[in-house]
């Protein structure tokens, strides 16, 4: 699924680079930077749809965007009052949005920045309002410093066009249709690869004890002896595994009791018989009848079957447990 997710992702941040256009950069109408005491201030205008004269200088038209920007420096010691623009102040310039307030601090000044966005309305020449920055020290000084902006000259629309668009004509977007389907086809087989490969390396579920002794039954086809040997240590792995017991470790007379005690085994009796015959068989070295190995194999069968698995505290209840 991780993979899955990974290649939607690729996918659509290949898509997305692809179609994206290239930014204009902004043009610079104004830039001017003043220092009065410990106050430094510089502000700039820019836009990106400002047209140039024919000596390349930026003029404004009545359908621009401009961002103003104010960076102030002062000492860290210095708490400073920001200006405010003001849409009565601007006269024949509307405030569309004031911008994020952005400080930062050095060891030992601390940078402000203030950013407005405006427009003008009409045509002519028209001046920016001062901007007045107050800084109060830590003794409660006042420090006041009034950057003056100098006019914007405000040109008319071109006659010569009725929908007056100053934006740079958009560079022609070249077809990537066949790049993006190439590259999400890649991403497919690549997936798919993946998918083929992890499902060949994941291991098989492992056979619980029942499924396990059920096999181990099956493959009883030795002498009677050696089917006596291995019916009686199937039986006891069984016990042990599926309920937590160490039979295989004790005698007969050591494992009972807790065979006879243990409140998820049923048929006690029938079991414990089963293994009493098996053991006394393999220590006295005379093996059973086929008819009768061939009974307490089938009863052996029986029992298994009709088993539960009990799951215990420190199995998960979603596999088959730590087998």
């Amino acid at each position: 699924m991780r993979i899955l997710f990974l290649t939607i992702m690729l996918i659509l941040s290949t898509t997305r680079i692809a179609a994206t256009e290239p930014v204009h950069a902004h043009m610079h109408v104004i830039d001017i930077e003043e220092q009065d005491g410990a106050i430094t201030a510089s502000f700039s205008l820019t836009g990106t749809t400002v047209l140039p004269d024919e000596s390349q200088h930026p003029q404004v038209s009545p359908v621009d965007q401009l961002k103003a920007t104010l960076i102030i420096t002062t000492p860290e010691t210095m708490h400073v009052e920001l200006p405010q623009f003001h849409t009565a102040t601007f006269g024949d310039f509307t405030l569309i949005e004031q911008g994020k307030i952005s400080r930062q601090r050095t060891k030992t000044a601390i940078t402000t920045t203030i950013s407005w966005l405006i427009e003008p309305c009409n045509e002519g020449s028209y001046s920016l309002p001062p901007l007045v920055i107050k800084g109060t020290t830590n003794q409660n000084e006042l420090n006041t410093f009034t950057l003056h902006l100098p006019d914007i000259n405000v040109i008319p629309l071109p006659a010569t066009t009725g929908n007056f668009d100053i934006l740079p004509p958009r560079p022609i977007r070249k077809n990537n249709l066949w790049l993006i389907l190439a590259i999400t086809a890649g991403s497919i087989i690549i997936l798919f690869i993946l998918i083929k490969v992890l499902k060949a390396k994941r291991r098989p579920k492992p056979l619980s004890p029942k499924q396990q002794a059920f096999v181990r039954l099956e493959q009883l086809h030795d002498t009677t002896k050696e089917k006596t040997e291995a019916l009686s240590l199937l039986i006891r792995q069984f016990l042990d595994h599926n309920f937590n017991m160490r039979t295989v470790e004790k005698t007969y007379a050591e494992y009972k009791p807790f065979i006879k005690k243990h409140p998820q085994i049923h048929d006690n009796d029938l079991i414990l018989q089963i293994l009493k015959t098996c053991d006394q068989s393999n220590y006295s070295g005379t093996p059973l009848a086929e008819e009768e190995l061939l009974t307490i194999t089938q009863q052996a069968h029986d029992f298994i079957e009709n088993c539960a698995e009990p799951i215990r505290p420190d199995e998960d209840t979603e596999t088959c447990g730590r087998w």
